[in-house]
């Protein structure tokens, strides 16, 4: 062989070894995603739970920190919950497809029943500790069905064995 060749069959089998990886390894990803369930586990109780609105410490989107603020949930695991954001602000138009409005009446004393927004551009996956209270037990109807049309929502866990460690 010439001396040029043997790098290049070497850089093409190495490829080829790299492409078959990735392609295993992704098949094997597959089967290890969570199943996301229409009914919570039967060793759920007092949990946050789809569709509820509790007030919990979310992060800030930029920087360190977090607030003490309404969200919604939207996927329940078994230490921790996936959530939207709620805010009492419309930002500006230029986000407005962002926000889908949600009535605070019921479960925000300090609105005197206004409208809040749901922020459904970006989720955040919370600690149970981070939830702090109860706001309410189910988001009106109208609300719920918008999100739901943007994201999946449901308890995750394994089939036959409650709920899964995160």
């Amino acid at each position: 062989m010439e001396a040029g060749v043997l790098p290049l069959l070497v850089a093409a089998i190495a490829l080829t070894a790299l492409g078959i990886l990735v392609f295993f390894l992704r098949r094997v990803s597959a089967g290890f995603r969570p199943r996301l369930h229409a009914q919570p586990p039967s060793d759920w109780r007092g949990r946050p739970a789809p569709g509820q609105i509790w007030f919990a410490e979310v992060p800030f989107e930029e920087g360190g920190g977090a607030k003490d603020r309404p969200c919604l949930v939207l996927r329940t695991h078994a230490r921790s919950a996936e959530v939207l954001k709620i805010t009492s602000r419309n930002q500006n138009s230029a986000h407005s497809h962002k926000l889908i409005p949600i009535s605070s009446t019921g479960w925000n004393s300090r609105s005197h029943g206004g409208t809040s927004w749901v922020d459904v551009s970006r989720s955040y996956h919370l600690p149970a500790t981070a939830f702090r209270r109860l706001a309410a037990r189910e988001c009106d109807p109208k609300t719920w069905a918008q999100v739901r049309r943007r994201h999946p929502v449901g308890w995750v866990y394994r089939h036959g064995s409650g709920f899964q460690a995160d």
